[in-house]
């Protein structure tokens, strides 16, 4: 893919790209400054492009795939202490409970790999914000 068929094709993205990221990112700077990369992303990849029946699409999948990482950069999330609302590294703990914790939180963790990948996204970004 050359510059002018980049500039076709890729470019009127742009608009949907941002108004994605922002979403995601809650954050009108940071979602433009993500628009930017990804457009340098998929510029240095343009040779591949032309493989994706529907451009958008991987757009859109890259797009949430920067976002979602960039979350996860800015704010470590520990799912024990914060779905237990307590440490469990605390030395005050009981241990019978904080066993059963563990086993709510194993339990937890399972049914959420039963759903689909959008709810699981949906949740932990819940919890991220």
């Amino acid at each position: 893919m050359d510059a002018a068929e980049f500039k076709e094709k890729v470019i009127p993205l742009s608009g949907k790209l941002f108004h994605f990221a922002r979403l995601l990112l809650k954050d009108h700077a940071e979602a433009e400054d993500s628009v930017q990369e990804i457009f340098l992303k998929l510029w240095k990849m343009r040779n591949e492009l032309e493989e994706y029946s529907n451009l958008e699409a991987f757009a859109m999948r890259v797009t949430r795939n920067w976002c979602l990482d960039r979350l996860k950069a800015k704010k470590p999330v520990y799912i024990e202490s914060y779905s237990l609302g307590y440490d469990l590294h605390s030395e005050t703990n009981n241990p019978l409970k904080m066993l059963e914790n563990t086993d709510q939180l194993k339990a937890l963790r399972k049914h959420m790999q039963t759903l689909p990948e959008q709810q699981q996204t949906a949740i932990q970004l819940r919890d991220i914000d």
